[in-house]
């Protein structure tokens, strides 16, 4: 990795990245440190003993607050683990593993010897080269066997190292929160021959390190209501408020708060609204008197409007009594039937036809000022 140290800078610099973990650095215990310092992280290293090659690597921002995991001294795993905490109740752990593709059964006995040091009530995430074809189902059986004992499900779903010849998922990402991990990218760099895998996770408090913005404080309400907005304040009974478990419940959602205090002030201002009206310079209050006053009102709005009509436009129409008013003829059943057939289900959801009782209508001949109907 030293000699591709400014391109590794500049991805953790311009994308921001919150750490980065790196297999195979082909770092020796005697590597100096200025050889793998990158300003404004920290690293966490693990060389390999013997030979060349291996080793992991992890870079954490310095703004995290984070401390090294110790392994036992019988494990000879190429890993290295953090612990990063953003705050009393958000923390975890980070694992960055590289196994040698023809590495020896034991290799899954130290990986236990590892996991078993980790705190797994924490979120725990492990990633790394681990050189397990994870599209193997035969050849990652002993993999799958741990990580489904401590729960851990694997998150990588494309090819992470593609040859002319081969495309294998040998890169893998293991957490036993995966719902707290938004994303995962695939993306090949040029870097390395292995393709550069990104996730994401969820926050939900500020990040430690990041600016905080300072909201100004904005006078929203006129000069001539601040008082009337002070009273309306003091007649509201806080506790209501105050004893509310929907506010509870908000969990400091600024939104949902003001939603159910807003629902409050609602309830308590219908149950004492009352209907106040000034009439000739007098507030009135009394519902008779509301009501024999607005009466009165529209009796003296209709006489005024009728004053400005003359006479002779209303003119009475007179009616012949001689002439039956309405006029109704025998239809048969079958016209009847043609008529509901006709009919649309969807205009009657409630009543099937099939129950419609069928009624014939006849006219009757009566007396002339007097038509009833049989049903």
């Amino acid at each position: 990795m030293v000699n591709k140290h400014e391109q590794l800078e500049d991805l953790l610099v311009n994308s921001n990245i919150d750490c980065l973990g790196l297999t195979e650095p082909w770092l020796k215990h005697s590597s100096l440190e200025a050889l793998v310092n990158i300003p404004g992280y920290n690293v966490f290293r693990k060389d390999r003993v013997k030979g060349k090659g291996g080793g992991a690597l992890l870079y954490i921002k310095n703004t995290l607050q984070c401390r090294q995991i110790e392994w036992p001294e019988e494990v000879q795993l190429e890993c290295v683990g953090v612990e990063v905490t953003l705050s009393s109740e958000m923390f975890f752990i980070l694992i960055c593993l590289y196994r040698h593709p023809t590495a020896k059964v034991d290799f899954y006995t130290q990986l236990k010897s590892i996991f078993n040091v980790c705190d797994f009530n924490k979120e725990v995430i492990v990633f790394g080269d681990i050189n397990v074809n994870w599209d193997d189902k035969k050849g990652r059986k002993n993999l799958k066997q741990i990580t489904d004992q401590y729960n851990l499900s694997q998150l990588v779903q494309e090819p992470t190292r593609i040859t002319k010849s081969s495309k294998t998922r040998i890169d893998l990402i293991f957490t036993n929160k995966a719902e707290r991990i938004n994303k995962t990218f695939n993306y090949l760099t040029g870097i390395s021959d292995h393709n550069i895998i990104f996730f994401s996770r969820k926050l939900t408090k500020h990040r430690l390190g990041s600016p905080v913005r300072l909201k100004t404080c904005i006078n929203c309400i006129p000069n001539n209501q601040q008082q009337s907005f002070a009273a309306a304040l003091k007649r509201l009974d806080w506790r209501d408020i105050s004893q509310c478990k929907d506010i509870e419940g908000a969990k400091g959602n600024g939104r949902k708060v003001w939603q159910y205090i807003k629902k409050l002030m609602s309830r308590h201002s219908n149950q004492n609204k009352e209907l106040e009206i000034k009439i000739d310079g007098t507030l009135v209050k009394d519902p008779h008197t509301l009501a024999s006053k607005l009466n009165d009102f529209f009796l003296n709005s209709v006489s005024e409007i009728m004053q400005l009509f003359k006479p002779s436009e209303f003119l009475p129409r007179p009616i012949n009594d001689t002439q039956p008013i309405f006029k109704l003829e025998e239809i048969s059943e079958a016209e009847v039937a043609k008529i509901i057939a006709a009919l649309k289900c969807s205009k009657a959801k409630d009543v099937p036809l099939s129950k419609v009782a069928i009624c014939l209508i006849w006219r009757v001949p009566l007396a002339r000022k007097d038509t009833r109907l049989m049903v």
